[in-house]
């Protein structure tokens, strides 16, 4: 009676199994670490097109209250307002934003980043670093944080000319 020469022996299995859990682990270890690392650097890009958009929204505010329509120096500044919870849209001077802690979507009016949240806070100054500004300045900090709860601040001095 011959033997039949076909199929896989025990011993054979065994080793599959162990080369298969080998490269398995190695994958774990190595290779699905790496997915984290590339989101963490996509919500950093994210984050400063975000702070961007956002800087730019503010940019395109009335320094203060008391600033002329057609533009021009304040003679006092204000920076004690804290938002109220009206519609962010609707808001007209950077000190509107003072305070603000909420969806990044609500901010802008758009859906594009609307798993960040932002902070923004807003403080009057007469200098920046060493440099005095006569008029004054709003140093306004800008707050977005991921959806992985990483925080990304920037910064924005706002003068009053």
């Amino acid at each position: 009676m011959a033997a039949d020469d076909r199929g896989f022996t025990l011993l054979e299995l065994v080793v599959g199994m162990v080369v298969l859990a080998i490269a398995l682990v190695m994958l774990a270890t190595l290779v699905f670490p790496q997915a984290e690392r590339a989101a963490h650097s996509l919500y950093q890009v994210r984050a400063a097109q975000l702070g961007q958009a956002v800087m730019g929204e503010l940019m395109g505010r009335r320094f203060d209250q008391a600033t002329p329509s057609g533009g021009g120096a304040v003679t006092s500044l204000n920076c004690s307002k804290v938002t109220a919870g009206d519609e962010p849209t609707r808001w007209s001077f950077v000190e509107d934003y003072n305070g603000y802690r909420g969806n990044a979507a609500a901010l802008l009016g758009s859906s594009a980043y609307d798993r960040f949240q932002l902070e923004v806070d807003v403080s009057c100054t007469a200098a920046v670093g060493s440099t005095d500004w006569p008029g004054g300045a709003k140093i306004i900090t800008i707050t977005a944080v991921a959806p992985d709860g990483s925080r990304y601040p920037f910064q924005l001095v706002r003068g009053n000319y």
